[in-house]
Order: structure tokens, then C-alpha cells, then sequence
């Protein structure tokens, strides 16, 4: 049992949890809530790498927060992360193990090693390298870990990402089996609201840090309250997509995009790609009204003709332009503070908080010089400040632009957490294999004409029209 009292963690003026009280019993419980609720921030306190100012927080009678991360774990708290962790120079084995060390008495290590390779099915894989494994028989080795040396609380962040159906509903499987077979309560936190609806008898969601609902998983997921958090609010409904119709740019007298039409889904990504003069940014810069055009863009049923680029990202359309943008002369929690489009205090802190929620680093470097950030800290405060906005639709452009691959891991999965959140998301990238593993939906610009317009799998199942779209231009 999870009892968490009067909690309240603070950066700053920010609260990204807020008084939160709840008592956790289900042998499987779900986390749920919105972009920036505050779900990853609980976890870091349940997981000690964040300390919060207030509250209490036990695991059956053990108090929490008195402990060191270290010894939340030898207590029998585990967690996996939603990037899995598994050390791909180690063999399988060898990973569980680096875990037993801290937790299983020497005489008892390798039994419990071998226990937790036969409850995942991998022992026959027990000598393979982690680098020679699939995203499917890593997170085996992510949940193996977890259930390594007598757990009690097992925190599962987003852990069937990336599975197919199939996987996604054996890996579920094996999950359900915990609670009898290791006498362990799992917490599972993840956008994928079917998943939780199969897995959790007991659902709690956040929203700004506070309570919102928490009860029996499909009393909550029916609650109106829970589905306009999901929402955003419900304008929504009417605003399911941003189309361009027949799309006409020209720059210095030259056209550079001819009569293009094409469509974003709300929680979908999709992926502008084409050599570099192709059009993208000229695209993206007519549809945020920074460039004159000719043609249409609607965002569901508002027509944004005439529309200012202020105008537009005030009706839900916002822009991460090329370049890692920042005023430098001012903080980061300015930069951030300048973007946000409500005046009022609340809304400005909910913002505050939400931005912080998705880049925790970000809290950290908060009353720095955004002049003095890294390439990748600045694009950070570049899309915080996008999301502060509440957009329904964000157009992002050049995502990697000089950034280190571990970086554009982290923001590929800022946008991942946008989209699941129920904003649509127009990716445009120069590297190809990145933005077609992010994305839903691809399209290729040859030349300021549009070549291909469907599913990224498809595109990434034929690779002939991207080479030839980059080879003409």
C-alpha cells in the first residue's frame, strides 16, 4: 500500500505537486494525467532522486523520504524508466545481477538471478549481450531487474513503448502475474489509457500537481473532469486537425512551393522531410503566417487567413523555429514566462509547471542567463516555450540542428509525450531515420512539390521515393 500525505514539491515559485493525499491499494494501480501533471515528478520523489519541501510518503509502514535512493531500493523498491536502461556491454545475466548485488545476500545472488531470467523467459538467452537484443527482450530485462530480490513496489514508466500488439499484450501478461508471484504492488504510469484500462484496477490522475480523480479504472476514465484534462479543454473536438489547401509560397520573386495540400492530426506526429531546399521551412513559415502565401490553412474550423503570427499561435498553432532560439538576455524561466499567452498568475504558474514537468532540467537552471545553456538546453527552452502556450498543434523545425544524439533523445521524447498528450505534432528533420521513428504520418517535398503523403511505415518500407526525393532536389 502506497500512502502518500499532504505532498508538495517546489522549484521556485512552481509546484509541480501540490498537496497531493492518496492511498494506493490496488495490487495494480495506474498514474495518469495530462503533459506537465506532475506524474514523472512523483515518481522521482517515490524514487528519491527528488526531495520534496512537505508531505509524508510510506510504503506499507516504512516511511519513504527519510531513505536514500539506495536504500528505497534495498527495501524493495524497483523502477524502470521509459527509456530502458539495459547495459548493452553486460550479458543479461549480468545486468539482473548488477541489481542483486544490492539486494540479495551473496549465497542467494545466482538462484535469484535465475528465478528472475525464467520468470521473463529469457534464460536462454542469459549469456547474450544487452547490445544484441531487441526493444522487446530489453524491456524483459527492464521488468527481470524489477522483480529481482523481494520487491514491494515496482514503478513501471511507460513500459510497453514501442512493442508491438502482440508483445505489448504478452509483456501485460507477465505484469499481472507480479502481485501474486512476488507479493509486489506495481504502480504503472503511462499515456496509453487502453493499456492502463487493461491492466489497473485502480486508477489515479493528476493535473497540475493536484488530485483529479482516484478510484475503481473505469469509474476515473469515464469521469468528465478526467477526459477534459486529457482534452485540454473542449474546443478541442472542433479542432481535430490543421489542413493546408493548395498551398503557394514565393521568396524573392521565385516559387518555392507550388499548390501543396496536406494534413496534421491532433496526437499524431507527422514528418516534413526533403533535401535541403526542398521547401520545408518555407512551408512551416507560411503556415505560422511568417511568410506571405497564397492557398489555405484551416485549423479545424478556423480559417487562418489574414491571421498574424501571433494571431495563429493565440488560435492554437505553435512554432519551434530552426536554431535553438532564446533570448539570451534574460532567464530561463523568463523566456519561458514571455510565451505564455494568459495573463493571469495561475495560468502563468500552470504553464510554469507544465514546462518544468516535461524538462525537469530546465527547473534546475531556472533563474540561469539562457545565454549560458548548452545547444540542447536551448532548444529545450525553445519548445517550453511552446508548450507553455497550451498549443493544440506544434510545428517544429530541424529538431537536431548540431546537437549531441543524446539530446535529440530526449527531446524526440518530449514530442512523444506532446502527441500522446493530444497535440499534433509537424516534425521537420534532416535526419530521416529519426523523424520516421517518431512519426505516424510522412511527407516528402521534391523541389516545393509534394511526392508522398501517408504512413511513415510505409515510407520507411520503401526508401526509393525519400533517395530520389533527396537526390533531385
Amino acid at each position: 500500500m502506497i500512502t502518500i500525505d499532504n505532498l508538495v514539491v517546489q522549484f521556485g515559485g512552481v509546484k509541480p505537486i501540490n498537496e497531493l493525499s492518496a492511498v494506493l491499494t490496488a495490487p495494480v494501480a495506474g498514474l495518469i494525467g495530462p503533459n506537465g501533471a506532475g506524474k514523472t515528478t512523483l515518481l522521482n520523489v517515490l524514487s528519491g532522486f527528488i526531495r520534496p519541501v512537505q508531505g509524508t510518503v510510506s510504503l506499507g509502514a516504512q516511511a519513504l523520504l527519510p531513505m536514500t535512493p539506495l536504500q528505497r531500493v534495498r527495501a524493495g523498491l524497483r523502477r524502470s524508466f521509459q527509456t530502458e536502461q539495459v547495459v548493452g556491454d553486460l550479458t543479461v545475466a549480468g545486468n539482473i545481477a548488477a541489481i542483486a548485488d544490492h539486494v540479495v545476500g551473496a549465497p542467494h545472488r545466482s538462484e535469484a538471478v535465475d528465478e528472475a531470467l525464467s520468470f521473463v523467459g529469457l534464460s536462454a538467452a542469459a549469456d547474450r549481450l544487452g547490445q544484441s537484443l531487441n526493444l522487446f527482450q530489453r524491456r524483459l530485462v527492464e521488468l527481470a531487474k524489477c522483480v529481482v530480490g523481494k520487491p514491494k513496489l515496482i514503478l513501471l514508466d511507460e513500459p510497453a513503448a514501442g512493442l508491438t500488439e502482440e508483445e505489448g499484450k504478452a509483456f501485460r501478461e507477465l505484469v499481472l502475474r507480479i502481485p501474486a508471484e512476488f507479493r509486489a504492488q506495481i504502480l504503472v504510469i503511462d499515456h496509453d489509457v487502453d493499456l492502463i484500462r487493461s491492466m489497473c484496477s485502480e486508477t489515479m490522475v493528476l493535473d497540475y500537481g493536484k488530485l483529479l480523480a482516484l478510484g475503481p479504472t473505469q469509474t476515473v476514465l469515464a469521469d468528465p473532469n478526467v477526459r477534459r484534462a486529457y482534452l485540454g479543454s473542449s474546443e478541442m473536438s472542433g479542432n481535430s486537425e490543421v489542413r493546408v489547401e493548395n498551398l503557394v509560397v514565393e521568396r524573392g520573386g521565385k516559387r518555392v512551393i507550388h499548390d501543396i495540400s496536406f494534413s496534421v492530426a491532433a496526437g499524431e506526429v507527422t514528418t516534413l522531410l526533403g533535401a535541403n531546399g526542398a521547401g520545408k521551412s518555407s512551408t512551416v513559415m507560411a503556415m505560422a503566417g511568417v511568410l506571405p502565401r497564397g492557398g489555405a490553412v484551416r485549423l479545424g474550423d478556423i480559417a487562418l487567413e489574414g491571421f498574424v503570427p501571433d494571431r495563429i499561435r493565440r488560435a492554437g498553432l505553435a512554432l519551434v523555429p530552426e536554431g535553438h532560439r532564446v533570448l539570451g538576455q534574460l532567464s530561463v524561466e523568463d523566456n519561458i514566462l514571455v510565451s505564455a499567452l494568459d495573463p493571469a498568475a495561475t495560468a502563468r504558474r500552470q504553464g510554469l509547471e507544465r514546462a518544468y514537468e516535461i524538462f525537469p532540467e530546465l527547473a534546475e537552471r531556472r533563474r540561469q542567463s539562457a545565454s549560458d545553456l548548452s545547444g540542447g538546453q536551448k532548444q529545450m527552452v525553445a519548445m517550453a516555450q511552446a508548450f507553455v502556450a497550451k498549443p493544440r498543434f506544434m510545428i517544429v523545425d530541424e529538431l537536431s540542428l548540431g546537437l549531441a544524439p543524446a539530446v535529440v533523445k530526449r527531446l524526440a521524447e518530449a514530442l512523444k509525450i506532446a502527441a500522446a498528450g493530444g497535440i499534433g505534432v509537424l516534425l521537420i528533420e534532416q535526419f530521416a531515420n529519426l523523424a520516421l521513428d517518431l512519426a505516424d504520418k510522412a511527407l516528402v517535398l521534391e523541389r516545393g512539390r509534394l511526392v508522398f503523403d501517408g504512413p511513415a511505415a510505409t515510407l520507411k518500407a520503401q526508401p526509393d521515393i525519400l533517395h530520389g526525393a533527396y537526390l533531385a532536389s
